[in-house]
């Protein structure tokens, strides 16, 4: 796994936006800054959902009205026009606030949760918010009745949920945290198809994480998404209640017709073109030379390290250099050929 040397975003979200700057350590970012969620993010719903969303002051926004049916409501800001490589390891960092009512205690509902959430969609209907398969990783307030202790139990919770075949599972992690505002790190190794999940980056402190990701699906990518649920007896909120700031890739690729490369100054980085303060390329990458796995600019140990964690049938990785389908001896002899060539 990667180590992390620089963050893109520091500190934690205050109800003021901390904006990212441009080309200090993400390969792509968006700061929410266009005053929509459109072109670079698509809204997605459930039939008839109380929650609704939008984008201001670089922030993404999500509220909502009394939920008076009991049932789940999602809304979710689904990644337009590029997706999360599920052949390569790859980390996002995002900044959230979750601060929404308590839900209500309601004869015969004996389980409401209301938050925000970070969506990883393989299969599904972005517009209609359905995930066929998946996993979800949320923050939330929820209001449990322990029919044996004839009791009421609340608590703030983060948990990770799989969705197969359009159904929700149990959380395979739940962690008991109080919080209000928080620096969310996800990350993803493609060789062990794990998710892994902390406040800390990757590398530091014992993440939560979630096995058998790889299992859900054979997609080669996945949609990412923020957004906000009401499971149950809730009451309405404001969207100040829940709110989402600066998606940042750390590290890994791609996929789709809004990547590309930005050039400010100097520097080159991968982005969208939403997000692009400088000269931007659709579709171009930043890394000019082949042999360079990581995209330092240098072949060094690293790309050795990155090659050897997806040797094996890799079918479109990076690591695979002489295009064959399968990273070998043939792609490490080739590596160590082109050594000073970066």
């Amino acid at each position: 796994m990667k180590m992390i040397s620089s963050i893109c975003l520091t500190g934690l979200f205050m109800m003021v936006a901390v904006h990212a700057s441009a080309g200090d350590g993400c390969l792509l970012w968006d700061d929410f800054g266009n005053g929509t969620f459109h072109p670079t993010w698509s809204v997605g719903e459930t039939s008839g959902s109380v929650i609704f969303m939008g984008e201001a002051g670089g922030v993404a926004q999500f509220g909502a009205s009394e939920n008076l049916t009991f049932g789940m409501h999602m809304g979710y800001a689904w990644s337009n026009g590029w997706e999360v490589d599920m052949t390569q390891d790859w980390a996002v960092q995002a900044d959230w606030f979750c601060n929404p009512p308590w839900p209500l205690q309601v004869i015969g509902i004996n389980w409401s949760e209301v938050g925000i959430a970070f969506g990883l969609m393989m299969e599904g209907t972005p517009s209609q918010a359905y995930m066929d398969r998946g996993l979800t990783i949320s923050a939330h307030r929820a209001l449990v009745f322990d029919q044996n202790l004839n009791q009421w139990f609340a608590y703030n919770g983060e948990s990770i949920y799989y969705w197969s075949n359009g159904a929700l599972g149990y959380p395979e992690v739940l962690l008991e945290r109080i919080w209000t505002s928080n620096t969310v790190y996800i990350w993803y190794d493609a060789s062990a198809g794990v998710i892994y999940y902390d406040d800390d980056p990757p590398g530091v402190g014992t993440p939560a994480w979630a096995s058998g990701v790889s299992q859900l699906s054979s997609s080669p990518s996945a949609l990412m998404a923020f957004g906000a649920y009401s499971l149950g007896a809730v009451p309405g909120f404001a969207s100040s209640s829940l709110l989402a700031d600066n998606a940042c890739m750390l590290y890994g690729h791609v996929v789709g017709d809004r990547a590309g490369r930005c050039v400010v100054g100097d520097d080159c980085f991968e982005t969208i073109a939403e997000s692009c303060l400088g000269e931007f390329t659709l579709g171009a990458g930043c890394c000019d030379c082949a042999w360079d796995v990581n995209c330092s600019a240098s072949v060094s140990a690293v790309d050795i390290t990155m090659l050897m964690d997806v040797w094996g049938p890799c079918e479109g990785c990076r690591s695979d250099l002489d295009g064959s389908g399968t990273v070998d001896v043939s792609d490490l002899l080739l590596l160590l050929e082109h050594w000073f060539d970066c």
